[in-house]
Order: C-alpha cells, then sequence, then structure tokens
C-alpha cells in the first residue's frame, strides 16, 4: 500500500531510486498475471465482435486493403505493407471470407487487452488492477468501433500499446532494447503514424532519462528499426516518395475533423468515464521520476496530432496507455 506522503501511487521499488542517471529502477514483485479472468474479458470481447463480424457487408476501406494483398509491394501511397502482407495470408487461410479478414482485427483488439494488463502487472498492479486495465481499455469506444472492421487501425493500436509497454519496461530497468526496435520497426511498417509517438518518447527520454539512450542496446535497437523499415524505404525512394507528398497534401476526406471536435472526439472515443482514469495515469506516470518520459509523451503525442491537424484515433492508442497504467491508482 502506499503510504502517506509518498511521491508515487505505484507500489514502492525495492532499492534506491538514484534519478534520472538510472540505477535499479525495479519496484516491488511483480504481481502473476491474472491469467483466468483476463482471458474472460478477452472472450467477452471476441464474442461482441464475432457475432456481427458477417453482417453489413464490406465497408469501403476493407475493400481497398484486400485488393492490396493482391498486389503485395513495399509500400503504398496511404499506408505501409504489413496491413497488405496480413490482406495476403487471410487470404490464403480463409479464401475472401469477411469474418476471416475481419477476426485478425478482433485478434489484434484481444492483444491489445493482454498488453493493457501487462502495463499494469509491471507497475505492480494486482489481479483487480490488471482487470481494470484489461476492461477499461478492451471496452473502450475506439476498441469496439475498430476492432471489428479489418484497418491499419486495429493494427496501429497493438503497436502502439507494444512500444509504450516495453519502453515502460525499459524506464523500469527490466526492459530490452532489440525489443523495442523490433516492435517500432514493424509498427512503422503497419501505421506510419507511430513516428510521432516515437519521436516524442526519444525526446523526453533525451530530457528526463539519457542514461537510457547511453545504453549499448539504443543503437543495436535503432539498426533493428532501420532494417525492418528498408522495404517501405526502397518502395518511397522509388516512388518519389509519395506518401510524403500524400501527407503534406491530403485529400479532404483526409482532413474532415476540425480541431474542436478532434478535442471533443478524444475524449468520446476514450470515454467520458474512463478520462480521469487516463488522466490518473498520465499524473502517475508524470509524478514519478523515472517513468516521467512516458506521461510527457502521452502529452506530447496528443497535443501534436491537434497542432499538426491529424485525427483523434492517431493520438488515442497513447490515451489507451494511459488507461492501462491509470488502473493502478484507480485500485489503490
Amino acid at each position: 500500500m502506499r503510504t502517506a506522503g509518498a511521491s508515487t501511487p505505484f507500489p514502492p521499488r525495492r532499492g534506491r531510486e538514484e534519478g534520472a542517471q538510472g540505477g535499479d529502477m525495479a519496484r516491488a514483485q511483480v504481481c502473476p498475471l491474472a491469467i483466468r479472468p483476463l482471458l474472460v474479458v478477452v472472450a467477452a470481447k471476441c464474442v461482441l465482435h464475432l457475432a456481427v463480424a458477417g453482417r453489413y457487408g464490406w465497408q469501403r476501406d476493407e475493400l481497398c486493403y484486400a485488393v492490396a494483398g493482391r498486389h503485395l509491394q513495399g509500400g503504398y501511397v496511404e499506408f505501409p505493407p504489413v496491413t497488405a502482407w496480413l490482406s495476403a495470408l487471410v487470404r490464403v487461410l480463409f479464401g475472401w471470407s469477411l469474418v476471416g479478414f475481419r477476426a485478425f482485427a478482433i485478434l489484434a483488439g484481444a492483444v491489445t487487452i493482454v498488453v493493457a494488463a501487462l502495463v499494469a502487472r509491471d507497475l505492480g498492479g494486482g489481479r483487480r488492477a490488471q482487470i481494470l486495465a484489461a476492461v477499461a481499455v478492451g471496452f473502450s469506444p475506439i476498441l469496439v468501433a475498430t476492432n471489428g472492421l479489418f484497418q491499419p487501425v486495429s493494427f496501429d493500436q497493438l503497436a502502439t500499446m507494444v512500444v509504450l509497454w516495453l519502453s515502460l519496461r525499459l524506464a523500469l530497468g527490466r526492459g530490452s532494447w532489440p525489443l523495442l526496435g523490433l516492435a517500432v520497426g514493424v509498427g512503422l511498417e503497419t501505421k506510419y503514424t507511430l513516428a510521432v509517438v516515437v519521436v516524442m518518447l526519444l525526446t523526453t527520454f533525451l530530457v528526463w532519462r539519457r542514461d537510457l539512450l547511453g545504453s549499448p542496446g539504443f543503437p543495436l535497437a535503432v539498426a533493428i528499426a532501420v532494417v525492418l523499415l528498408l522495404p517501405n524505404l526502397v518502395w518511397e525512394a522509388e516512388h518519389g516518395w509519395t506518401s510524403i507528398h500524400f501527407f503534406l497534401h491530403p485529400p479532404p476526406s483526409a482532413t474532415d475533423e476540425s480541431r474542436p471536435q478532434y478535442l471533443i472526439d478524444l475524449l468520446l472515443l476514450t470515454h467520458l468515464v474512463a478520462v480521469p482514469v487516463a488522466v490518473a495515469g498520465i499524473l502517475a506516470l508524470i509524478r514519478d521520476r523515472a517513468l516521467r518520459p512516458l506521461g510527457w509523451t502521452v502529452i506530447a503525442t496528443v497535443v501534436a496530432y491537434l497542432v499538426l491537424g491529424g485525427k483523434s484515433y492517431y493520438a488515442l492508442p497513447v490515451v489507451l496507455s494511459a488507461l492501462a497504467v491509470g488502473a493502478v491508482p484507480l485500485d489503490r
């Protein structure tokens, strides 16, 4: 339990905290993963989507990704290649089954729930905190709305959650730079919007946890990410960096969310009831000197997309991560 006057809502560390220069950032012994109740939450989420997965026909964007799976290459104007590669795999496994296509997005949502529980667990959250994180993230309006369709959004949500979880583990002294590099490389090949999160992470680590960037694992992580990005970089170079031109001069359909609407949608898609939990998660991270970069990454990403005129669902994966963190102080 947190003692009176403690500076963080997370369980106390086993060792001495040495500030921004690192040291043993491991916390109190991590609780076991609440596997059985977590499986119940995952199963409920999957059943919800599978019950309607074959209804209402193909959504127009799904047709685009289905066709892209028949023309595999290193990139496409609006999106990197992972979604098309998954589309090709789905067609091999299930043919043109609409349920088969959407099953991959449903699976991505299920794994996102598990990652949310792992975030709470790594912060010392017990069984109840893990389930709170799983339910809050898994049944957030954004995941309920997106996991039923085969689109890059669901895969980006999972990739961003994994990147932030692995970054959290690094800040806690238990992480792996090569794993983070792998996650970043795959994530950027899934959706370009992860680049903003990565830039914010590197900037905030440079300010508050420069000790981590001095690790020999950091350049290895960068090398892994670059190697994974090579197919897309080669494709972009061969096609005049067309994706950059597209995002600098997007069509009207890509920018139809005004800045006030961005903020409103951000709150609604997080769920108004859950917004205080996400805020609690951000504040808890900022109050903890070792984890401060993660809290400011969430804020900076939300502000960056507001300034850049991005859509709310670009920023929502980092908010979901804050929601998972907020489950720990909510439980306590």
